[in-house]
């Protein structure tokens, strides 16, 4: 079943058919008005063609939740001979490429690598997008000064107030740090704001993965605000099951967490442009858009995108990998200075549809989460996590959504939900339970 009814306090109710994307009035039949003035602007992200270049998997923090833990023992590591191979014989992927992302391990870790990679694709592909993603405790105000000169993006990881938890020692808490952060921010932002780039509206920004420490998606904005300047961009979402954060009690969500992550993100979302995590309203309107399209469920790609050929991941070796996070030897395709076309390997891989999971199929957040990670590489009790944080995360949005278009506050949907759950004899595989209704807890 795809079809639930949406009940609100104020008395009206709703027909979501998820399959279809079509919100109907209590009748079931009347199509409701969506007012595309309140769609916005939709991204012209997604059309681009995206080279994730991996320097290699060293790290200087050992986060319980990092999406690479799976790989740790692994380690993923490259010369300086790699590098300057790599760089006086750049790949086409990478020439062609709209956007290119340096990914580690922590990316500084691997600064000698960058110092030879980034002015040569600079230079090769002067108006193409070059962002990286880093933990910051490594940044100085020269590599700042780097990174600006060669107009490269910067977003670093931090947990905010819940950063020592989940992550450790705090490089927010020395003001000479957060200092040199305004800084480098300031003159990377300048970088980035002039010339052809501006037209991607790319500037630097903070992470942030939410756990049972790290509820509230505005106190999150609001804490970065104040510590390092007002609305500084901040994205923040419930992925720390992915590395194995399921064995740190300390941070996983009880159901009374999930039901307050679900409560702060909808109140959140109601706020103005600036007081609360860009990424919320993202999420938000993109599915606010699949609406107003009666967009089908089938017809709309899974959330992470090693499904796509525009999206290539590679190594300094040459190797091809469909994502980032997976780059042990068995997880290579091929290699492009053996003659491999990297567009074509990717593309010929083939991802199992998420709706044919049960619970993907019977799920009213399915349009808003599109199934997770398409690559299945979770452990089971670490999906049924995910999955959860996820489902209360994705509900709070779509409150939210529900609220903005309709006027009405969401408090009940009602029809076939079937949630994962943990098999009682077998950590191993997945028991799943079936609900008639649900209380929004708003």
């Amino acid at each position: 079943m795809s079809k639930y009814i949406i009940e609100t306090k104020e008395g009206p109710s709703f027909l979501y058919d998820v399959n279809s994307s079509k919100l109907f009035l209590e009748d079931g039949k009347t199509l409701f008005y969506i007012d595309p003035l309140l769609l916005g602007k939709g991204s012209n992200l997604h059309h681009l063609s995206v080279v994730k270049i991996v320097l290699g998997t060293k790290c200087n923090y050992r986060c319980s939740y990092c999406s690479q833990a799976f790989s740790r023992k692994n380690i993923l590591d490259t010369t300086l001979e790699d590098t300057k191979a790599f760089a006086q014989n750049l790949p086409n992927e990478v020439l062609k490429a709209d956007r290119i992302e340096f990914w580690g391990g922590e990316p500084l870790v691997y600064l000698e690598h960058l110092k030879i990679l980034i002015p040569v694709i600079r230079e090769a592909v002067p108006n193409a997008m070059l962002s990286i993603v880093s933990n910051g405790a490594l940044l100085t105000k020269e590599i700042g000064d780097f990174l600006a000169k060669y107009r490269v993006g910067l977003s670093i990881s931090h947990d905010a107030y819940a950063h020592k938890t989940t992550r450790g020692i705090d490089i927010l808490e020395d003001t000479e740090k957060v200092n040199c952060i305004k800084e480098v921010f300031s003159k990377i932002n300048f970088a980035l704001n002039t010339g052809s780039l501006n037209t991607f509206n790319q500037s630097c920004s903070f992470n942030s993965t939410l756990s049972s420490q790290l509820l509230d998606p505005y106190a999150v904005q609001q804490w970065f605000n104040n510590k390092v300047g007002e609305k500084v961009p901040v994205s923040c979402d419930p992925v720390l099951s992915l590395g194995g954060g399921i064995n740190n009690s300390n941070i996983q969500f009880s159901e009374q967490d999930l039901k307050a992550l679900c409560k702060h993100t909808y109140y959140a979302g109601l706020r103005v442009p600036g007081e609360y995590p860009y990424n919320l309203a993202n999420i938000g309107m993109d599915f606010l858009r699949n609406l107003y399209e009666h967009k089908e469920l089938t017809k709309v790609s899974p959330s992470c995108s090693v499904h796509s050929n525009r999206f290539i991941t590679l190594d300094l070796k040459g190797n091809i990998y469909t994502c980032q996070n997976q780059t042990k030897a068995k997880n290579i395709l091929g290699n492009i200075y053996n003659g491999t076309d990297a567009s074509t390997v990717v593309n010929s891989v083939k991802y199992p549809s998420y709706l044919t999971e049960k619970h993907c199929a019977n799920c009213p957040m399915a349009m808003l989460c599109k199934g997770g990670c398409s690559l299945k590489v979770l452990p089971k009790v670490a999906y049924i996590e995910t999955c959860n944080a996820k489902f209360w995360f994705f509900l709070g949005i779509f409150s939210t959504a529900f609220k903005r278009i309709t006027g009405y506050t969401p408090c009940k949907i009602k029809g076939d939900i079937i949630r994962p759950i943990k098999n009682a004899l077998n950590a191993d595989s997945i028991s799943l339970k079936k609900y008639s209704e649900l209380e929004i807890p708003i």
